[in-house]
């Protein structure tokens, strides 16, 4: 009768044991999980922030060449102009 017992016990000791190894598998995949997001919404957060540096360097390229050209067309309409008057 002991025997039994202390069989039934045994093995709810090792089916506890069993359930605690689940338990720390799960968690650290969860947490593995967890990390998983937060790198890839830091290495998304980086590709955003190049691609709007790019996008604000080409603009403010545009506008200094428009810049240049108009004051290039301005330079020209005044020697026109002064020409003109000659």
């Amino acid at each position: 009768m002991s025997d039994q017992k202390q069989n039934e016990i045994e093995a709810k000791i090792i089916r506890l044991r069993d359930l605690e190894e689940k338990q720390k598998r799960n968690f650290k995949r969860e947490k593995q999980r967890k990390k998983g997001f937060i790198g890839i919404g830091i290495i998304l957060l980086i590709v955003l922030m190049i691609f709007a540096i790019i996008q604000v360097t080409y603009i403010a390229g545009q506008y200094y060449t428009l810049r240049r050209q108009i004051n290039i067309m301005d330079e020209q309409i005044k020697q026109l102009a002064s020409d003109m008057r000659l």
